[in-house]
């Protein structure tokens, strides 16, 4: 009977493994594990059992282990530690802070707001422009025109981005409604999208599991119309690195090659919901 699961090479077991991975993640005061203390059959495999001994020892001492006998006694004490993490979030004032990570959004951007932000990121000071016409509107950064000038329902679908990036506290503007900055808090979930942005375009151009993608390869073909900046790829390349979702091939002019860690794939897959709308620019309709 298996218990623990399959060895990796860096724990006991996959489930294990992710176990200490959210710890890292999200602080191990968030995880508690509860090992039921009843007799083992005859049939179980001894490896097993000392693998689950060995995991409850190395537990028992950062406070994450909880044990119990019978089923009833597992619910009570689930429901007990629940409660008693609820009230831990309603004391505290997680509620009153919005994210708007892609890890955690309360707030779930539209695709157009996404693609303005990113865009306009990397934009000489980080500014949006709304210029309105007789033809029609303009919304454009870093000389990067999003939506189709004159075509109203593109105007409309754009525009509305621009004012939940607004209403979000990313962009604030900057005057009479033409001119737009990215905020702090823009800029950090801007590169949030980044990294998302880079993991799918790495994950596109990786032909096999273990093969590098050039730099130069990544650099190569345009994100929504803008240039992947060398110097945006390497910072935010670096963070994925130090995130575990990245192996780099460091070089003297810094990175030379990048590839996918297993990591990597669980959050592409887990950030498959995060849409960026294509430029309108040039689209028959």
């Amino acid at each position: 009977i298996p218990l623990v699961g399959t060895p990796t090479a860096s724990d006991l077991s996959g489930t294990v493994q992710e176990i200490h991975q959210f710890a890292e993640t999200h602080g191990p005061e968030n995880v508690l594990l509860f090992f039921c203390d009843r007799p083992y059959p005859s049939s179980v495999d001894l490896e097993q059992v000392q693998a689950v001994r060995s995991f409850k020892q190395s537990v028992q001492s950062e406070g994450l282990y909880r044990p119990y006998t019978e089923p009833s006694e597992f619910a009570e004490l689930f429901r007990q530690q629940l409660d008693m993490a609820m009230n831990e979030i309603l004391a505290s004032d997680q509620f009153s802070t919005a994210s708007v990570g892609p890890q955690n959004q309360e707030v779930s951007l539209h695709p157009e707001a996404n693609s303005i932000l990113v865009v306009a990121a990397v934009a000489e000071r980080g500014q949006i422009l709304l210029s309105r016409m007789l033809a029609g509107h303009e919304l454009s950064a870093s000389g990067i025109v999003f939506n189709k000038t004159g075509d109203q329902r593109s105007e409309a679908r754009w525009e509305r981005g621009l004012v939940q990036l607004q209403q979000c506290g990313l962009i604030e503007d900057l005057g009479n409604d033409t001119v737009f900055r990215v905020t702090h808090d823009g800029y950090e979930q801007a590169d949030d999208l980044w990294n998302i942005l880079l993991l799918r375009r790495i994950d596109l151009l990786q032909t096999g599991e273990y093969d590098y993608v050039n730099m130069n390869q990544l650099l190569a073909e345009p994100v929504l119309g803008c240039k992947i900046l060398q110097s945006v790829a390497r910072e935010r390349a670096a963070v994925l690195a130090q995130l575990g979702l990245l192996e780099l091939v460091p070089s003297d002019g810094g990175i030379s090659a990048v590839r996918l860690c297993d990591k990597a794939r669980k959050f592409i897959r887990e950030n498959v919901s995060l849409v960026f709308a294509d430029l309108e620019v040039g689209d028959d309709e």
